[in-house]
């Protein structure tokens, strides 16, 4: 089984989400605390590729819950994938009112200079 396009990703991520809501032996909050952001992004015979948006975040879905995605996985697929947990900043959400970046602030003076 491979899965190469993102609609697939999606829609196997929706079944697995599914399953893994069901069995999470937590709060809600706690579930889109950990996983609400997680992303499916590779599905092969051999190996499952999620990311999130922060290493801290990676370390403890490892190091506290690949385990149960791997059994969930096992559940859905019959047999264990390798299962790895990358980092993706840009899911990270958008804080309004942070402060701005020093690019941002350069396009803002080189914008008014014109």
């Amino acid at each position: 089984m491979e899965f190469q396009n993102n609609a697939d990703l999606a829609s196997f991520w929706q079944i697995l989400d599914e399953l893994m809501r069901s069995r999470y032996e937590y709060s809600e909050q706690s579930y889109n605390l950990w996983f609400g952001r997680m992303e499916l992004r590779a599905l092969d015979a051999e190996k499952v590729v999620f990311v999130c948006e922060n290493t801290t975040k990676q370390e403890i879905i490892t190091k506290r819950y690949i385990d149960f995605i791997a059994d969930c996985l096992t559940d859905i697929l019959g047999y264990r994938p390798d299962v790895s947990i990358a980092v993706d900043t840009s899911l990270a959400p958008v804080i309004s009112g942070a402060p701005e970046t020093s690019a941002a602030r350069t396009q803002q003076k080189n914008d008014d200079d014109d």
